[in-house]
């Protein structure tokens, strides 16, 4: 099976600590990455550092999107291919590993986000990097 490896993101710092709680902020890390040659992939989030309370997490999601042409101002961003969840019971160093949940189509978005459920905001701070590995 050929394969790729594709850069998400190097090592950078995410704080989400001033999320108004409950609730959550995306960042889009990259808007479109071609993976129309690839049926399968898996999503490698590398956790350098952690400080997620109990009631806080930060995901690295990857989303099926079809850019048009015809009205490149707007994000059409589909299902989710593929969710990495770092939480409190993550310690660093540790490597994320999460498998494409269906066929990931034309191209995946990349967004960051952070989730504070509790109505109190606590700690919601990590460095993380990030690549896909896909196959066909």
């Amino acid at each position: 099976m050929p394969g790729a490896t594709i850069p998400v993101f190097s090592r950078r710092a995410f704080n989400f600590d001033d999320v108004q709680a409950p609730g959550a902020v995306e960042i889009t890390m990259i808007k479109t990455i071609d993976v129309t040659q690839y049926t399968e992939g898996t999503l490698l989030v590398r956790v350098h550092a952690n400080d997620i309370g109990p009631d806080a997490k930060i995901e690295v999601i990857a989303s099926a999107t079809a850019p048009a042409g015809d009205d490149p101002e707007r994000d059409f961003v589909g299902s989710t291919v593929v969710t990495a969840t770092i939480d409190a019971a993550v310690a660093a160093p540790a490597l994320i590993r999460a498998s494409f949940a269906t066929d990931p189509g034309e191209m995946v978005t990349i967004t960051v986000r952070g989730s504070q459920t509790s109505s109190a905001p606590t700690s919601c701070a990590a460095e993380l990097s990030a690549e896909l590995v896909v196959k066909s």
